[in-house]
């Protein structure tokens, strides 16, 4: 997990692209539905929904090992990275 994040961070994988998306409106709309939705049956908590809000709304891969997330991420069709 530590080269992973390194690579990422340090841009040495060409696999993987950082971006800084800013928090909309329609995110926000968005990780109050995920929250409602999942929070119970997943364990799933505000800024989780907040981070799969921002992965659905851009379209882009999230990258995470947090299981709660990843199960909110599967359920919900939304891309994430996982090996």
């Amino acid at each position: 997990m530590k080269k992973l994040i390194d690579d990422v961070l340090n841009e040495n994988d060409s696999r993987y692209e950082i971006e800084i998306i800013s928090l909309s409106q329609n995110i926000v709309n968005e990780g109050k539905f995920l929250l409602v939705r999942y929070a119970f049956r997943f364990n799933f908590h505000s800024l989780d929904s907040l981070i799969a809000a921002t992965a659905k709304i851009s379209q882009k891969n999230l990258i995470t090992f947090d299981k709660a997330l990843k199960n909110v991420l599967r359920e919900d069709k939304i891309p994430f990275f996982h090996k």
